[in-house]
């Protein structure tokens, strides 16, 4: 009896440790799945978020590079816009001295009457000081009234000025073309904002 009992306790004993050692590779089964699985998503999740990273510095070097090829593209305009009118102005002021010479007189006719004008044009202090002021009215020495105190034409306007026709018609081909400089300058503002604002997928008026 006592060796049958011995016998059915080791029986016992050994089916006890064999259900043990199934357990504990059961778990370590599971738990292997589980960390592989949670492994796995983690690497997935990772991999995304670099993608994403990558597509958004790609995005930005194409963005950048984009907005340097319109930087590119009208600064070399504006260099062009500026060399040509360089040269346009450079043979208007070489003009100049041919014509304000002596003017010559023609008989006059019904479609072109005969030109009151004197031979020689003079102009005032006044004239002289009327026109810088419209270039700039900030500009020291052009502020004054066109009258004296007691109503009249004032004495300092009404002087002679060594101005001659020649030095103004110079005069107005310096402003004019510092005038065309600007609007050169205002234009190519205008179409880098027109082609800024259609990389960004927005409206004409996105600057405004």
């Amino acid at each position: 009896m006592l060796g049958r009992a011995i016998a059915g306790l080791a029986g016992l004993r050994a089916y006890a440790i064999g259900l043990l050692v199934w357990v504990l590779c059961a778990v370590a089964l599971v738990a292997g799945g589980y960390r592989w699985g949670w492994t796995a998503k983690a690497n997935a999740v990772a991999a995304a978020q670099l993608q994403s990273v990558q597509n958004a510095a790609a995005a930005d070097r194409e963005a950048r590079a984009a907005q340097a090829r319109i930087d590119r593209t009208q600064s070399t305009a504006l260099a062009a816009d500026r060399a040509e009118a360089r040269i346009v102005y450079r043979t208007i002021r070489e003009e100049v001295p041919h014509v304000v010479t002596q003017i010559v007189r023609v008989p006059a006719t019904p479609e072109a009457p005969a030109c009151e004008c004197p031979d020689r044009n003079e102009y005032s202090r006044g004239f002289v000081r009327v026109w810088n002021r419209a270039l700039d009215p900030g500009v020291p020495g052009t502020a004054g009234g066109p009258t004296d105190a007691a109503g009249g034409a004032d004495p300092a306007d009404a002087a002679a000025a060594a101005v001659s026709t020649g030095d103004v018609l110079a005069n107005h081909v310096d402003n004019a073309e510092l005038w065309y400089d600007q609007r050169a300058q205002c234009q190519r503002l205008i179409e880098w904002q027109r082609q800024t604002c259609q990389r960004l997928g927005k409206g004409k008026d996105c600057a405004s």
